[in-house]
């Protein structure tokens, strides 16, 4: 029975890439990665096979591809080949073994011909620099997801030295952040019954990153599940939720932090703050006026920090605003569109906590700023009726798939 390059390469402890490389070192294999013929010694030991799908309307259902098997005398001839000439007959550097996450690709990009249809290779790890190496295949193409700091260094190409992203890619493409609409479709779509107005917060705080969207809300619905007996409040809910988040990232933030360090009291005084704030009759507003001024702070994280506490604070005023307004998920009327503008520039301001202190700054003084809650409250002192909150949906029903799986 014939063996693959994949089933071959186990004997000589390489990847599939790996051994086609190894065969075309000593002989065996002509061409480039994606491209491979048997040379008339390699005819001796292997028998190839075309593969085609048929005719078809477009050319990538049309495709064809070669495939190779080699025979139980191939190993050890190679072997003798080896301990003859370790150097084997020349390497050319595309040949290189793949890096051993994107090994699962070779077999695509070999069964493919250079004169063949193009291929997309997605991947969402790995070194660019290991990346680069099969850069080379032609009609391969790379999606290659990156981090902020790789978008950053592309987008300063020019201004400095060259770097690993600076040469490696075409383009490199923003992904931009969720609209509140967006965000109220996805958890309408993950969680049947979800509160309009939970989703508008739950967007906020997420700063319209999916992720986030999806763990706050996950967070709401098991903060309702485990108190199934009555619908809790907006306000209680997102307390929780709010709260929770930014005694962890405190305590977190203090962790890093020396014992003599004079930022630890600060620390501690906001952490005090966030205390008081779990009582609901809590003055949320008294309580952000409290907070230490930035100057205070003497890295970027810690004044970003800050800027996310009192962008929490004002939202949870936001909520128990929210609470008094009757039928808000049905009204499409001035108290909605209030919160909706609150909703979309506290989203704007949670985005920009990763930019320098100057502008996600800015951007929290405008989001607490034009908030008006006065002209909520008197939308709902107006009105000689109030309604209960609509319960979450519950965890354990289909509406709880907000607590499944992202994306």
């Amino acid at each position: 029975m014939g063996k693959s390059a994949r089933v071959l390469g186990w004997e000589f402890g390489r990847t599939a890439r790996g051994m086609n490389a190894l065969l075309k070192q000593y002989g065996y294999l002509h061409g480039v990665p994606g491209a491979y013929g048997l040379t008339e010694k390699g005819q001796q030991y292997a028998q190839g096979q075309h593969h085609a799908r048929g005719p078809g309307g477009y050319a990538h259902y049309n495709r064809s591809w070669e495939t190779r098997t080699w025979n139980d005398e191939t190993a050890t001839a190679l072997r003798a080949d080896m301990e003859a000439s370790p150097a084997g007959i020349g390497e050319d550097p595309a040949d290189m073994p793949l890096p051993r996450h994107l090994d699962a690709h070779s077999d695509t990009t070999e069964a493919n011909d250079v004169g063949r249809a193009p291929v997309v290779v997605c991947s969402c790890r790995g070194d660019v620099n290991e990346l680069k190496d099969l850069f080379h295949i032609e009609k391969v193409h790379f999606l290659v997801t990156v981090s902020t700091d790789a978008l950053d260094s592309f987008e300063r190409r020019g201004l400095a030295g060259r770097d690993a992203f600076d040469s490696a890619f075409d383009t490199v493409v923003h992904t931009r952040r969720l609209e509140l609409d967006e965000s109220l479709d996805i958890v309408r779509a993950r969680a049947t019954g979800f509160p309009p107005i939970v989703a508008m917060l739950c967007h906020a705080w997420s700063g319209g990153l999916p992720r986030d969207l999806l763990r706050t809300a996950r967070a709401a619905v098991e903060l309702q599940r485990r108190n199934s007996k009555a619908p809790l409040s907006i306000d209680t809910i997102f307390a929780t939720v709010v709260l929770d988040d930014l005694e962890a990232a405190l305590r977190a933030s203090m962790r890093t932090l020396d014992f003599d360090d004079d930022q630890l009291e600060d620390l501690w005084g906001m952490q005090r703050g966030l205390a008081a704030a779990r009582d609901q009759s809590g003055d949320f507003d008294r309580i952000r006026k409290d907070l230490p001024a930035p100057d205070h702070f003497k890295t970027p994280p810690l004044r970003a920090l800050l800027s996310k506490v009192k962008l929490g604070l004002s939202l949870l005023r936001v909520a128990k605003v929210a609470r008094s307004l009757p039928n808000y998920w049905q009204e499409d009327g001035v108290a909605l569109r209030a919160m909706r503008k609150a909703a979309a520039e506290h989203a704007t301001a949670i985005a920009a906590l990763s930019e320098p202190p100057l502008v996600h700054e800015a951007a929290v003084t405008a989001a607490v700023r034009d908030f008006d809650a006065t002209s909520l409250v008197s939308v709902a002192a107006a009105t000689a009726y109030a309604t209960a909150d609509p319960p979450l949906p519950d965890a354990s029903t289909n509406g709880a798939s907000a607590s499944s799986s992202r994306r």
